[in-house]
């Protein structure tokens, strides 16, 4: 017939942490006696989480990071799971470390890293990140050529104003910020030089507007954030390589004049250009 009673290791006298060695002993009404004994291990004390790395501390929501915990205080075999935000790691014999790939379904700033081991001790703790969804806002492409007309081997220098709502820079700079002009790869890095103004020199031929360029081009400002959330915007610039073309060169209307040196002349000449 089995016999059952419902109690604690500590109300049996067992230690905190340890074996405890647990006898069970019956007696029948003729006074004999049989015991019969069990070992168990005893564990109250809590997994330790040392370290929580991620690749990543910038990131937007509904994207992924790589994540890599240290637990201390107990065995992997005794750890019943190691998760983030509820989500499962692998325990990586090569590393010992609790590994894996979480997804940030959420817009919290903190991750919730818990441990628990095989007799329910639990512990917890945050590790903090930034969720990050909003583009950079460009504006004042301008470029230090009045007229807005130049020619492909001319240098320039480009500015851009840039704001970001979350950054870990103090001065507020941006993961990548380049310029291009035919194709994306035709492009320069744009270098922060005061505040949100970030700025290059360069040529159009650099932006793949060569010297057979003669016609109204764009040219994109390219911001991405450290979430890599990206923004652009475009500026016209007007690219003439054709030289003025100077004909009909005329002294007081005639080809040909013969004249001293203190005569006057009136010299005439059609001239077109392209801009």
């Amino acid at each position: 017939t089995p016999y059952s009673t419902l109690t604690s290791a500590y109300d049996l006298g067992c230690p905190r942490d340890g074996n405890c060695t647990i006898t069970a002993q019956a007696t029948d009404q003729a006074n004999n006696t049989e015991t019969n004994k069990s070992t168990i291990e005893v564990d109250s004390t809590k997994p330790t989480i040392n370290t929580i790395t991620i690749n990543d501390s910038y990131i937007q929501q509904n994207t992924t990071i790589q994540t890599t915990v240290n637990v201390s205080g107990e065995t992997p075999t005794n750890l019943s799971s190691v998760t983030i935000d509820n989500q499962s790691l692998t325990y990586n014999t090569t590393r010992n470390l609790w590994t894996g790939i979480v997804n940030i379904t959420s817009a919290d700033d903190t991750l919730t890293v818990e441990a628990i081991d095989k007799a329910g001790n639990h512990n917890a703790t945050t590790k903090p990140i930034t969720i990050d969804n909003i583009e950079p806002v460009l504006s004042n492409i301008a470029y230090e050529d009045s007229d807005g007309i130049t020619n492909s081997e001319q240098n320039l220098t480009y500015t851009v104003n840039i704001t970001d709502a979350a950054t870990s820079q103090p001065d507020g700079t941006l993961h990548n910020v380049t310029l291009y002009g035919e194709t994306p790869s035709d492009n320069v890095e744009m270098t922060n030089v005061d505040g949100d103004t970030y700025n290059a020199t360069t040529t159009l031929a650099e932006l793949g507007y060569d010297t057979d360029t003669d016609s109204n081009e764009t040219l994109t400002v390219r911001a991405q954030d450290e979430a890599t959330n990206t923004n652009t915007s475009t500026k016209t610039i007007t690219v003439d390589n054709t030289p003025p073309n100077a004909t009909s060169l005329l002294f007081d209307g005639e080809n040909t004049l013969w004249v001293n040196q203190s005569t006057d002349v009136d010299f005439t000449t059609n001239i077109t250009y392209k801009n």
